[in-house]
C-alpha cells in the first residue's frame, strides 16, 4: 500500500513524500504508478521512468520492504501552468 505522508505545493512545483507499506506475510519489492502532472524534476530514495504514469521502484538498497516495513521516497515536479497542483488520486498512489 503507497500512502501520500505530505506533500508541498506551490504556484510553479509540487513535492509529494510517500510511503510504501508492506502489509503482506512475505517481504515485497515494490513499485508504484503515479499519474503524472508537469515535469518530473527530482526523485530520490527510487528509481524512476516518466511517461504517460511515473513509475517509480525502489532502489537498490530500499527495493524489498520487510514484513510490516515501510520505504519511502520524494517525487517533485515543475508545473506547467498556475494552480494545476498535482493530479487527482495521487494521494493513493497505486502499486502495482
Amino acid at each position: 500500500m503507497a500512502v501520500l505522508t505530505s506533500a508541498t505545493d506551490s504556484e510553479t512545483s509540487d513535492c509529494a513524500h510517500v510511503e510504501v507499506q508492506n502489509t503482506a506475510r512475505v517481504h515485497k519489492v515494490w513499485h508504484v504508478a503515479l499519474p503524472v502532472e508537469g515535469t518530473v524534476t527530482r526523485v530520490r530514495n527510487a528509481v524512476c521512468q516518466a511517461g504517460a504514469a511515473l513509475t517509480v521502484d525502489g532502489d537498490g538498497w530500499n527495493r524489498a520492504i520487510p514484513v510490516g516495513g515501510a520505504a519511502r521516497f520524494e517525487d517533485c515536479r515543475a508545473l506547467t501552468g498556475s494552480g494545476m497542483g498535482r493530479a487527482s488520486g495521487a494521494d493513493s498512489p497505486n502499486p502495482v
